[in-house]
């Protein structure tokens, strides 16, 4: 249900709906808390991907969180799917130094995908 959500909020963002975005994160998140711990992240990137826009404030901490949960093991795509979010919700608040962190923070993953 995780991954499944986070590809339909992607598809969702790119047509201009962020609030059905939301809902179908939040569903998806609180669905996924009992489940193994990859769905419930890919849940939660999908939910911090979609509060970007509508809630940054909140946005934030999902998507930090899901940076840390996806070091152990390794998901290179999906961690660097949310520092580059992570990293775009920093530069609309102008904050060039926690974006260039982001990035920084998903060097494991960038570096896989560059192989």
């Amino acid at each position: 249900l995780g991954y499944a959500a986070l590809d339909l909020v992607r598809g969702l963002l790119e047509v201009g709906e962020g609030r059905a975005a939301r809902e179908t994160a939040e569903r998806a998140y609180h669905l996924t808390r009992g489940d193994p711990v990859t769905f419930h992240q890919a849940a939660r990137l999908a939910l911090g991907m979609a509060l970007v826009e509508l809630e940054p404030e909140r946005a934030e901490g999902f998507l930090t969180a899901v940076l840390t949960g996806l070091r152990e093991p390794l998901e290179a795509h999906r961690l660097a799917q949310a520092a580059l979010h992570l990293a775009w919700l920093r530069l609309r608040r102008g904050d060039r130094a926690g974006a260039r962190a982001a990035l920084e923070g998903a060097a494991p993953g960038l570096t896989e995908l560059g192989r």
